[in-house]
Formats: C-alpha cells, structure tokens, sequence
C-alpha cells in the first residue's frame, strides 16, 4: 500500500495480530529501520491504540489513517445490472412517485 503509494519503504517489521509488543522489540524494529535509512515509521490506526507512549522512539511514528470507497458508486453498478440509463435509482423513482401524486 504504502509502496504503492510512491514511498521508498526502507524496512518493514511485522507483528502477529493481537501481539503484545514489548517496548524492547518496537523499540529495535525502529532502530533497524533508522539503520535503514528510514525517516519515519508509520502504524496502523488499529495499532495507535496499543502503541506504547512512553517509548523512546528512534524515528517519529505516524499512523496511517484509510478509508473504503467503492471503486464504482451503487448507483452506477445497480444501472449497469439493470440496463438502465442514468437517472433511474433509488432516487430518481421517488421523483417520479411524487410527480405522479401531484
């Protein structure tokens, strides 16, 4: 992801799921990537929570905050399923529901 998103990754460590890190392993893992030639570290927002405050860390840690689009809106996925021009969703059935009440 990050790689992808044009950034040099210098080092990457990993930590099983649900792990309880130690100061000492975190601690390494930011010193090897300074050897490294990293700048920074970045975490998961899923991690921030667990990050220990306190530690001493050998490179600023920032953490990575995403989010999930969908590549194509509902709206045009439904249309395309039906066959359907633009303007027939959802939406445009209930203006079309109250134009006829009028």
């Amino acid at each position: 992801f990050i790689a992808g998103a044009g950034a040099e990754v210098r080092h990457h460590a990993a930590f099983p799921d649900h792990a309880r890190w130690s100061g000492s392993s975190l601690a390494a893992a930011l010193s090897r990537a300074r050897l490294k030639g990293a700048e920074l570290a970045l975490i998961t927002e899923k991690d921030e929570p667990r990050w220990p405050g306190h530690l001493e860390a050998a490179l600023p840690v920032r953490v990575i905050r995403t989010r999930v689009l969908p590549l194509d809106p509902v709206e045009d996925a439904l249309r395309a399923i039906r066959g359907g021009a633009p303007g027939h969703g959802a939406a445009a059935g209930r203006a079309e529901a109250e134009a006829g009440k009028r």
